[in-house]
């Protein structure tokens, strides 16, 4: 099946931000190094520097309570602005012990589970079991206290949904089920579940499912080429075309693109 219709494994395909914590530079500041080390992110790869970041972290060591509070908020932001979501969940950490509220256990529980997706952790078993884990205990925190947070339960689905726990699994569809009931018109909750019936083979399924995506978002790229994939999967080939070549249209992935165009050449 293509990739773009995978979604164990690979981990699940609509989630945007997908970027690693890689880096080109090795001079590591000590400040760096030493935070890395307290927070522990040893197995991380090396930080690139960064003037400001590095600036704050060495202004951090001095300061407490609301001070150090608002350091790091503004550490945690910058990582999470350049994709390096562990080092963001991990000097996360220090600002919990800081700011200890709903709002930071929601952002840190998705940095988490943002971590977790990244290529280098995900094929480290410690290192995924380390921020997959933080992340559903932290998610189930906040949705424990707001049942109805809508943010926090499509994260917590989709984090049980690659926990690489099979016990999770449904509870991850049911979770995000859970989402559509508070707000039908939750454009990722109905693409997730669009790509489990796909798994699951449950075509009819599949196809309201991204229907649904595509009568509130008409430019999504994926979603016009997974309703493609299952037209095809339906036997109405005529009609998957538009759509697959819609999603070519559409698309700025070449990947996406390239298997567009190689699931046109099977009609």
């Amino acid at each position: 099946m293509l990739r773009w219709v995978v979604i164990v494994g690979g981990g699940i395909i609509f989630i945007l931000l997908l970027f690693a914590d890689k880096t080109n530079l090795t001079n590591l500041p000590e400040a760096v190094i030493q935070s890395s080390a307290s927070t522990g992110g040893s197995k991380l790869p090396p930080l690139g520097s960064d003037p400001k970041l590095d600036t704050w972290i060495a202004e951090m060591g001095n300061l407490e309570g609301a001070g150090k509070a608002t350091i790091l908020d503004s550490v945690v932001s910058r990582l999470a602005d350049r994709g390096r979501f562990a080092y963001a969940a991990d000097f996360g950490e220090q600002l919990l012990t800081v700011e200890n509220n709903i709002d930071t256990k929601r952002r840190l529980g998705i940095l988490n589970y943002r971590a977790s997706k990244l290529t280098f952790v995900s094929s480290d078993p410690e290192l995924f079991g380390k921020y997959s884990s933080r992340g559903i205990q932290l998610l189930e925190e906040v949705t424990s206290n707001i049942p109805n947070d809508e943010p926090a339960l499509l994260n917590l689905g989709l984090a049980y949904t690659e926990s690489r726990q099979q016990q999770n699994s449904m509870k991850g569809i049911l979770t995000i089920r859970k989402v559509l009931e508070l707000n039908p018109d939750n454009v990722e909750a109905s693409f997730m579940l669009g790509m489990f019936s796909i798994q699951t083979q449950q075509w009819d399924k599949a196809k309201s499912r991204f229907e649904k995506v595509l009568e509130l978002d008409p430019e999504n790229a994926n979603a016009n080429f997974q309703l493609g994939y299952v037209l095809s999967q339906l036997d109405n080939k005529a009609e998957a075309r538009g759509f697959v070549e819609k999603a070519i249209e559409l698309s700025d992935d070449p990947q996406l693109s390239a298997e567009a165009r190689t699931l046109l050449n099977t009609f």
